[in-house]
């Protein structure tokens, strides 16, 4: 059984603003998005979801939200990439960075989820496919830890 404690998403529109929602059984949709990320803390490990475009513009942000969770000493996250249609080289930093801070010390890894074809093309192409574990749905996941 995996508990969740609390859910929020932050939404980041092109002209900056940055819109934390606190999630309820409503769907929000919003056109014009850049990114979104939903995070929700299990027992075991910590669930987010990103959509929309990962880059140089949208990157420190998910960078963020990714060391808030580690600062608060959880080090199993797995990044559901299922609605992801981008991934810059800026979002391939933030992914690499985040695994070597969960694996430092043996404390957790960082395991990718639902990933699209063209991000995973793009994992490949810059060499860091083999540095990640790769699940097709989240239950999976979060059974593995």
């Amino acid at each position: 059984m995996h508990n969740c404690f609390l859910r929020f998403r932050y939404i980041i529109f092109p002209n900056g603003i940055i819109l934390i929602l606190f999630e309820s059984t409503a769907n929000v949709i919003i056109k014009g998005k850049v990114m979104e990320i939903t995070v929700t803390p299990y027992e075991c490990c910590d669930l987010v979801v990103v959509s929309g475009r990962i880059d140089s513009y949208t990157a420190p942000k998910l960078s963020e939200t990714l060391n808030n969770i580690t600062k608060n000493n959880r080090y199993n996250i797995i990044l559901d990439l299922s609605d992801v249609i981008y991934v810059s080289s800026a979002g391939l930093r933030v992914f690499i960075d985040i695994q070597k801070t969960c694996k430092r010390l043996n404390k957790g890894e960082v395991i990718l989820v639902n990933i699209p074809q063209r991000v995973y093309e793009t994992l490949e192409l810059a060499g860091f496919a083999p540095l990640f574990t790769f699940y097709q749905n989240v239950k999976s996941a979060i059974d593995s830890f």
